[in-house]
């Protein structure tokens, strides 16, 4: 009886990862990488420019993944925290730019899920300025999986468009 139930959470647990595997990539992705963790040394990404004014209050940039993760979702999430980090270090600090990652399986967050219509792995920045919101849902970060260049190119784009106040 033992065996059927851990079968049963083995198949659980494979078709999960199967699915977020095929929500996530369309199979011509590159093998996908941890930042930091590859070997050759990556083309370094032009800082981006320095707005004179902020447009907006805040910029959230939301991730959202299941509970068990892919290695596309593992880089996705990665690669975004990293770009920011590197990119946007002060502006992090001050918290004109906040990073959240959100586990869509677990009920606890119901109201953020709800509030994005969440429902997978899934990337979007929010401008806040005043009481208006605006929130974009990037969906093309799923082409750079494995592309450290372009994957943090597009992550700075987006979050200075938004800091821009492109998104209202």
């Amino acid at each position: 009886m033992k065996i059927v139930g851990f079968i049963g959470k083995c198949l659980l647990v494979s078709i999960t990862l199967s699915l977020c595997f095929l929500l996530a990539v369309s199979c011509t992705a590159p093998p996908a990488t941890i930042p930091g963790g590859n070997e050759e040394e990556s083309t370094p990404i032009p800082a981006p420019e320095p707005s004179l004014t902020l447009a907006v209050d805040r910029v959230d940039v939301v991730y959202f993944h299941r509970t068990n993760r892919c290695r596309s979702c593992l880089y996705s999430e990665a690669q975004t925290r990293a770009t920011l980090d590197k990119y946007f270090a002060e502006q992090l600090a001050s918290g004109k730019i906040t990073f959240v990652s959100v586990d869509v399986q677990d009920e606890s967050n119901a109201t953020i899920i709800e509030k994005y219509g969440a429902y997978g792995p899934q990337l979007f920045i929010t401008v806040l300025k005043g009481n208006t919101e605006s929130i974009e849902e990037v969906k093309e970060f799923w082409n750079f999986i494995g592309d450290d260049d372009d994957f943090s190119n597009l992550i700075i784009d987006k979050v200075n468009e938004a800091l821009e106040g492109a998104s209202l």
